[in-house]
């Protein structure tokens, strides 16, 4: 048969979006607006807390950047987000520094996807 379409792209599940904006795509341009700007501040938060090795602040960005992410249904920083809350609860300073890597990435590939779809 057809293959499935694919909706997932950049680790962003555009189809359920839509469906949280009901299409409406000035809603849709303002959740990506407040997500991007958001989530810059939490990255650039998030990686001043790990340079100081601050694992409780570095769970706090992490958090919000889970939340962030699901909201807007950016599941693969969402994945990468919730490791690295674990590892921060943790105290785990090499896991942190890679899952923050992880984060960093992911949150860019989204961040470029939104960004060229709002």
């Amino acid at each position: 048969g057809m293959p499935a379409p694919v909706c997932v792209a950049k680790g962003v599940d555009l189809v359920a979006l839509r469906g949280v904006t009901g299409g409406d795509a000035d809603f849709e341009r303002e959740l990506v607006d407040v997500f991007l700007a958001s989530g810059d501040r939490e990255l650039a938060a998030l990686l001043a807390a790990l340079g100081a090795s601050d694992w409780p602040v570095v769970r706090r960005h992490a958090h919000a950047l889970k939340g962030a992410s699901a909201n807007m249904r950016a599941r693969t920083l969402a994945g990468a987000a919730q490791r690295l809350e674990a590892a921060a609860s943790d105290g785990d300073a090499a896991a942190c520094e890679s899952r923050a890597r992880d984060v960093e990435r992911e949150f860019r590939r989204a961040a470029e996807f939104l960004a060229a779809v709002r």
